[in-house]
């Protein structure tokens, strides 16, 4: 019997393997799930800390613009038939198109149009390195005088295209460069344009629009103008939809503050993400 014993097999029967089976399966799945759930976790808080600060680096970006503009446009007042710089603009031909600061059916979206100064250098402080116009009165043999002449300006647009993607666009008078345009150096600003422009057949651009946001819209890019920092009800004028480009120019001037409400959302690791920021910028001109 002791000899017998000594020489059994051991090891689990058939019905003990059936039981305990499916607990080790179950045991896996549920290990399997956590490491699903524990990634997916990580991965989304990563994409909404990327999101959020997306979002307000956009909002730092426009606060930083606005403050050194001198107005805010209903359209853009370069016109994009002589830079072809307009909305929906193609890598070869451009657009005609302008901006609107309303949506306006077979044009752009509502976008932010902002008219400031060109300069020259000093980015920090922008109202010692005006870019002068030529002959604007004066010629540009001598900088004390032309240093009185009218000041270059510029279109800064933030606008969202087809795909719900949030673009700053920097438009430029034509021939912006040019000695018979401007007195002394050319400005540090570039006319932006579509990404992967064809620059033979659009000489006028000479960077690519700048990237900022995916996953808005219009009905997520919302901005109202106010007449004051302190003022509490917005200038409804100078959004209105019915009303033409003129008539709200003529309510913008009387505006030196935007309030820009933005919600911008993604889908992480199968989470939808949305995160919102909003910014009161006032002209400091």
């Amino acid at each position: 019997m002791i000899k017998k014993y000594l020489n059994r097999s051991e090891g689990f029967t058939l019905v003990e393997m059936m039981i305990i089976a499916p607990i080790v399966i179950l045991l896996i799945g549920a290990f399997i799930a956590l490491l699903v759930s524990l990634t997916g976790e990580a991965l989304s808080s990563r994409g909404a800390d990327a999101l959020s600060y997306d979002v307000q680096n956009t909002l730092d970006q426009i606060e930083l613009d606005v403050q050194r503009s001198s107005a805010f446009l209903a359209v853009n007042d370069i016109a994009s038939s002589s830079t072809g710089q307009g909305y929906g603009d193609t890598t070869t031909a451009g657009s005609s198109v302008d901006f609107t600061n309303i949506t306006v059916g077979g044009g752009s979206g509502a976008s932010l149009i902002i008219k400031s100064y060109a300069i020259n250098g000093n980015r920090n402080n922008p109202a010692t390195n005006l870019v002068f116009l030529a002959n604007a009165p004066n010629d540009c043999t001598d900088p004390a005088i032309y240093a009185e002449n009218t000041p270059m300006s510029i279109n800064i647009v933030y606008f969202i295209d087809t795909n719900g993607t949030l673009w700053r666009r920097t438009i430029m008078p034509l021939n912006y460069t040019s000695a018979s345009v401007i007195c002394g150096t050319a400005p540090w600003q570039q006319a932006t344009c579509i990404t992967g422009y064809n620059g033979a057949s659009r000489p006028h651009c000479k960077a690519e629009d700048v990237k900022l946001l995916d996953g808005v819209s219009t009905a997520t890019f919302v901005f109202n103008y106010y007449a004051s920092a302190d003022a509490s009800t917005a200038n409804t004028a100078a959004v209105n939809a019915s009303s033409d480009n003129a008539t709200r120019n003529t309510a913008l001037q009387s505006t030196n503050t935007v309030q820009i409400d933005i919600s911008a959302s993604k889908t992480i690791a199968g989470r939808d993400i949305t995160r919102t920021g909003t910014l009161r910028a006032t002209r400091l001109q």
